[in-house]
């Protein structure tokens, strides 16, 4: 881990020092940039989160690298300004897995616009996704730029998988399961094969239920059309057993073409994707 003074407080330090902002008073701490008007900022890790619960009179709260945060300090930072009147938590971060707390609080429930407009808006958030194509200096950037010609060419040569490509260039998920059998590339290989390969699925149509009485774990339902799985569902009721009759049904009487909802785990995914997710 950085120290602190070699984080986000060197940043604005140097670019307070580079603009030749005026205003500002030297403090000699790492912990805090103040200005001659009132204005302070204050540095400090997130180890504990419990002594932000005390902070008051901020109006912004910026957290860095935040892809791990945990959910409890989610829940944590929302209350601590809400005193404030037009506080904001800016959070910055690169995705890593779609389970984490940061993914599954603020991009898995706005995915589909994410993907569509690159942000999505509402009362309570603006959520924006930046990527190197939104940066005017990449191109000039010639440390980047050959940074990112290195990586793909390591992707086209196979060298680094694509998913991982995606992850650092594209702001992808990074998915894939540590040391898997197989891979997500050979899950995308598969999504419409029978079609790239002129195949009609042809044979018995199965389907296929992972019997669940009570509990918290997943009540899994499938179907296949010979070679070809056509449907893919995950049940969600108290009591899988007695749900199945009516989720097998919604499936067949939607001719054989079934939305499905996949709780977004590192391996469920890839499944996901593999069957035309």
């Amino acid at each position: 881990m950085k120290s602190l003074k070699e984080s986000i407080y060197a940043g604005i330090n140097k670019s307070i020092k580079d603009l030749s902002l005026k205003g500002f008073l030297p403090v000699p701490s790492h912990w805090e940039i103040r200005h001659k008007t009132g204005g302070v900022f204050t540095f400090g890790g997130m180890g504990n989160i419990i002594d932000m619960k005390g902070a008051s009179n901020y109006k912004f709260f910026l957290m860095e690298e935040a892809a791990r945060t945990k959910q409890s300090t989610i829940d944590t930072l929302g209350p601590t300004l809400r005193d404030t009147p037009g506080a904001e938590l800016w959070y910055l971060w690169n995705n890593e897995s779609s389970s984490d707390a940061m993914s599954q609080e603020f991009i898995i429930p706005f995915q589909a616009e994410i993907d569509r407009d690159g942000y999505y808006e509402d009362d309570y958030h603006l959520i924006i996704k930046v990527g190197f194509q939104d940066n005017p200096w990449f191109e000039h950037d010639e440390s980047l730029l050959g940074e990112y010609k290195k990586d793909k060419e390591k992707m086209e040569s196979k060298r680094m998988s694509k998913a991982r490509f995606n992850h650092i260039w594209l702001g992808d998920f990074i998915d894939d399961v540590e040391s898997s059998v197989i891979i997500a590339e050979w899950f995308d290989a598969c999504i419409d094969a029978h079609i790239k390969l002129g195949i009609e699925p042809r044979g018995a149509k199965i389907s296929s239920f992972d019997p669940a009485d009570t509990g918290g774990d997943a009540k899994g339902y499938a179907e296949r059309h010979g070679i070809v799985f056509t449907c893919l569902d995950e049940i969600e009721a108290e009591n899988g057993n007695r749900a199945f009759f009516c989720e097998s049904s919604t499936c067949r009487h939607a001719s054989w073409h079934c939305l499905y909802q996949i709780p977004q785990t590192k391996l469920s995914r890839e499944v996901s994707l593999c069957v035309g997710g």
